[in-house]
């Protein structure tokens, strides 16, 4: 018999039924319930394991009678075996003396473990400044955070932001964890100071595009992969860019202009 789950879970498991077993005279039968063993990827099968089905079948006044019961030990051990948890037994009759019983309810119970070898991904920004070359280069500071995808499939690292030092240059994430597949997003943003007004401070002008990183994690044969990475800008002004590279930002420089007027000072010496 071939069973197919859909889902993790107990909620999700599934029955499968043998053909039937004809019996024709009274008696005690043990029948083994085994899993095939196989390579699965990302399976854990129960090789070896063992399941039995105890049919007792009665002669009761030339109607034979039948009850079976479900041990996940050998019934005929001296002890007399373990039966399963939730076991249900079933009778079935046959007026003419012979006893079929199919083996159809909960019974055997056969749990296989799914695992997959995760993966991860490092995020990366990159700065370009423009403008006046300042006198004292200032380090940037961007931060992530998670958008969607499975909260139970990612692992985020405890330090969320990244650093560029020296005005340009890149920079990169602490490496995010992923254990399960789905489609991952992630917003990417420059910590612009409380201080700044319209974007600027202390003759910096910084980058208030968010960019959104979509993480695609696929799981083949029980190996997580990452097949496609995007970042993609969030922002009217860059037209929705796109690149793969890193979340691309922009500063400016500039100073504000001084002026100064000359004075000058005459004194007439001489005759009156």
């Amino acid at each position: 018999v071939e069973i197919t789950v859909h889902a993790v879970g107990e909620n999700h498991r599934r029955e499968g039924q043998f053909g039937s077993i004809t019996f024709r005279k009274a008696g005690r039968y043990v029948f083994e319930i085994n899993e095939i063993s196989g390579i699965i990827p990302g399976y854990n099968l129960m090789t070896g394991a063992t399941r039995y089905a105890l049919v007792e079948v009665v002669d009761k006044a030339g109607q034979l009678e039948s009850n079976v019961t479900y041990y996940s030990t050998n019934p005929e051990n001296p002890d007399g075996g373990t039966t399963e948890d939730g076991d249900v037994s079933i009778t079935r009759s046959n007026a003419g003396g012979e006893i079929s019983a199919n083996i159809d309810s909960d019974a055997s119970r056969f749990t296989n473990e799914y695992s997959v070898t995760e993966t991860s991904f490092t995020p990366k920004v990159y700065k370009t400044l423009t403008g006046d070359k300042p006198k004292v280069l200032r380090n940037f500071t961007f931060n992530i955070e998670k958008q969607s995808g499975d909260d139970t499939g990612v692992i985020m690292p405890e330090n969320r932001t990244a650093t560029v030092l020296n005005g340009s240059g890149s920079g990169v994430f602490e490496t995010i964890r992923f254990t399960k597949a789905d489609s991952y997003t992630f917003k990417i943003t420059e910590s612009i100071p409380a201080e700044a007004v319209d974007k600027k401070y202390q003759g910096y002008t910084y980058d208030d595009t968010e960019w959104i990183l979509t993480v695609e994690v696929k799981d083949t044969g029980g190996k997580l992969e990452v097949i496609k990475h995007t970042y993609k800008a969030d922002d009217s002004t860059d037209n929705g860019t796109s690149r793969d590279d890193a979340a691309a930002f922009e500063n400016s420089y500039s100073t504000k202009p001084d002026t100064y007027a000359p004075q000058v000072k005459k004194t007439i010496t001489g005759a009156d």
